[in-house]
């Protein structure tokens, strides 16, 4: 692959962005941020292949649908990330979908950036009275979830944990949080994302002899929890203090919700991808 295919590539940060396929223009780049309507994933790549591929392509097409009104291809989606990749097995990736300033189909732009694990360290949360607008999507209209994230972190926190009108536990300005009690993980039953993690795990915590359930979650309510986790498209990472309360972090419950992550396959980015130069029907 030459220079100009490989796209902008940072070699302080090792991060790699492909637009449609080709090295990013910037003056496309700033109007497609200006209009900023549209929409994303983000996954983990290990071995050229990701756990919940299948998930990441159906939120991209029912984002396109609900936000763009366009029918995306998701075997376009395949072709421009493993294009993006080259010959790079592990990375996180990222894939944006974006409104064009004029009447043109979606650009779909790629960032490739160095793995992101989780890690073990636990994460203070900032409670936050603030629910995302279009909370299922993840769209990106994020200023004012950012606004609060960086309010945190400015006092001392990690990020921020959003909770509803209400009072009620929402998810972080970055992940899925679950209570843990009697052996089993308790999501939020609100308007939130449902990310790609948390599908994971719900279809696959049986796997370790944990629960998986929906309620509405009143804030009072992390008081009665054994411990706190939160999730996303790094994994499993603890949680060890909220506003000023501090959570016992479960090292082994932490382990057995991270052994039922590991029992969803990992699928490769290459299957369904149709090279040109091979003979029609090639894979």
């Amino acid at each position: 692959m030459d220079g100009g295919a490989r796209g902008l590539l940072s070699h302080a940060t090792q991060r790699r962005l492909l637009l449609d396929g080709a090295a990013v223009d910037a003056a496309r780049l700033v109007d497609l941020m200006s209009t900023n309507l549209g929409h994303s994933t983000a996954m983990q790549v290990r071995g050229s292949s990701v756990q919940g591929l299948d998930l990441h392509l159906a939120r991209l097409v029912s984002g396109s649908r609900r936000i763009l009104s366009h029918e995306l291809d998701p075997a376009l989606v395949l072709r421009r990330v493993v294009e993006a990749l080259a010959d790079t097995e592990d990375a996180t990736v990222k894939v944006y979908v974006m409104a064009s300033p004029e009447p043109l189909e979606p650009a779909l732009l790629v960032v490739v950036e160095p793995p992101a694990p989780a890690g073990d360290v636990p994460r203070r949360l900032r409670t936050v009275r603030y629910q995302r607008p279009f909370a299922d999507l993840k769209h990106t209209g994020t200023f004012v979830k950012r606004w609060h994230e960086r309010q945190a972190r400015q006092a001392g926190y990690d990020t921020a944990l959003l909770v509803s009108p209400a009072g009620d536990v929402l998810e972080t300005a970055t992940a899925n949080v679950a209570l843990v009690r009697d052996d089993a993980l308790v999501w939020p039953a609100g308007e939130l994302l449902e990310g790609v993690t948390m599908q994971l795990l719900e279809r696959r915590l049986a796997a370790v002899g944990l629960g998986s359930l929906r309620e509405r979650l009143p804030l009072a309510s992390i008081d009665g929890a054994s411990s706190v986790v939160v999730v996303n498209s790094r994994g499993v990472a603890p949680v060890g203090q909220v506003d000023d309360t501090a959570i016992a972090v479960d090292l082994a419950l932490l382990a057995r919700v991270r052994e039922a992550l590991a029992h969803e396959p990992w699928q490769p980015l290459h299957v369904g991808v149709h090279h040109p130069t091979e003979p029609e029907g090639a894979r």
